[in-house]
């Protein structure tokens, strides 16, 4: 384990605070968490975390905040307003930089040049630009969906209510990985000593089309799931009419979109490389929220 001083910026939200679980689980010995809502972070501040105000939207306050941090991690922001993303994230960047940071770690997503479909990914895009012409190190951490995000975003739910998975993906894969996973890759990542810039892909064990992943969910909550191939335009319109919120539908329409493209079926094993442990596998994954994804068809 390095010595060095790490940061977590952003450490208030879901992926941040299971950053910081792992770095102390590690031992690391000097962490700060900077966040806009110190007050969450009381618990980790009591555990003898640095928690630090920063505001991505307030230059003025990140200097200090980013103070003796020697590795920096950047964990994208959710704000996706027209521009302000890109924005908050070069803001931290040229802080990072005052502040003498070493090294800058940063959460983007796969194939970010090619994945058009997604609105944000041109974000990521000039996220990951700034980030290479600051003249800092870097690791670039390409995260793979969310093995969360079918049940975050109502995809799940609404198969269990319904009994059928609807998806325009066609053949297209995902390579699932864990939330918990890839905070265990990004502490790691964070804490270790080397020193060149690299890219890694943080992705689960294996990509699976829509409907290995509906026999997956057959399988783990034993009722049968049907997948249901229809276009984007139909696909928007059904999602709602299933019960999932308006707001969300357009961005599981463009993720199918970028899944038929063949964009998010890329595998590595860097989480294996950077922990020492390989991610779990989605079903896995169901399996473990079993209780709560009964409890979703029963409503």
């Amino acid at each position: 384990m390095s010595q060095s001083r790490v940061l977590v910026a952003g450490g208030s939200g879901r992926l941040g605070q299971m950053v910081l679980d792992q770095l102390l689980h590690a031992g690391a010995p000097d962490i700060i968490a900077t966040t806009r809502t110190p007050q969450k972070l009381d618990a980790y501040a009591s555990l003898g975390i640095d928690v630090r105000h920063a505001d991505l939207d307030d230059p003025q306050t990140l200097s200090n905040a980013f103070q003796d941090a020697d590795h920096l991690l950047l964990i994208s922001t959710n704000d996706l307003s027209s521009g302000k993303r890109i924005q908050q994230h070069k803001n931290a960047i040229a802080a990072a930089k005052r502040a003498g940071v070493r090294r800058i770690l940063y959460t983007s997503m796969p194939e970010p040049e090619a994945s058009t479909a997604i609105p944000f990914s041109a974000e990521h895009v000039a996220t990951e630009r700034a980030i290479r012409e600051s003249g800092l190190r870097y690791t670039i951490l390409r995260v793979a969906w969310y093995a969360e995000n079918p049940i975050e975003l109502g995809l799940i739910p609404a198969a269990l209510q319904t009994g059928t998975w609807l998806s325009s993906a066609t053949n297209g894969r995902i390579a699932y990985v864990t939330r918990y996973d890839v905070a265990r890759a990004a502490a790691a990542a964070l804490a270790s000593s080397v020193e060149e810039s690299q890219t890694y892909e943080i992705t689960g064990p294996a990509a699976m089309s829509a409907g290995e992943l509906a026999a997956s969910l057959s399988r783990t909550v034993g009722r049968p799931i049907q997948v249901r191939e229809v276009d984007d335009e139909t696909l928007g319109r059904e999602l709602v009419s299933s019960g999932v919120l308006p707001q969300l539908a357009p961005m599981i329409v463009t993720t199918d979109a970028n899944t038929r493209a063949g964009n998010f079926e890329s595998i590595s094993n860097a989480v294996l490389q950077l922990t020492g442990t390989p991610p779990r596998d989605f079903e896995s994954f169901l399996r473990e929220n079993k209780t709560r994804l009964l409890a979703d068809a029963a409503h």
